[in-house]
């Protein structure tokens, strides 16, 4: 078992086993600490997780759409059972800040393991262009 598998043993209280329409989310009570991790490899996995958050603060749709910014019922159409729409960019920011969220991304070894032979490296290396983020361009105007 790795050190990381040994201190998430270490720290884990309970397991919760959330039931949706979606691939179930195993939510991760940490002891000692406050709210909780979602392991999350799909986009229902993800709306579940952020569904079953708002249901641990217990604020209503509403309540959520206005801490988030949102338009009032978008987090609904979002969250519930019977999706309507999807996250996009700006909305899956709103609700992760009004949910107190954050997401942390992790390399996942045992699906690395399952894809590392078919994994297939660059020929050339990465362009100057593609390597440094765009910086944008300035322009200062005067009078």
């Amino acid at each position: 078992m790795s050190s990381c598998a040994l201190f998430a043993a270490r720290w884990v209280q309970s397991w919760v086993q959330f039931d949706t329409a979606s691939p179930a989310v195993v939510m991760l009570r940490n002891m000692g600490e406050p709210g909780s991790l979602a392991v999350v490899r799909s986009y229902d996995e993800l709306v579940a997780a952020l569904s079953a958050r708002r249901d641990e603060l217990q604020i209503t749709f509403l309540t959520l759409d206005d801490l988030s910014g949102i338009q009032v019922g978008y987090s609904a159409k979002l969250l519930s059972p019977g999706r309507v729409k999807k996250l996009g960019c700006m909305s899956l920011t709103s609700l992760l800040g009004a949910l107190a969220l954050k997401l942390i991304v992790v390399e996942d070894p045992e699906q690395l393991a399952k894809v590392r032979s078919r994994l297939t490296r660059r020929r050339r290396p990465k362009r100057q262009a593609e390597a440094e983020p765009d910086r944008g361009l300035y322009v200062g105007l005067s009078r």
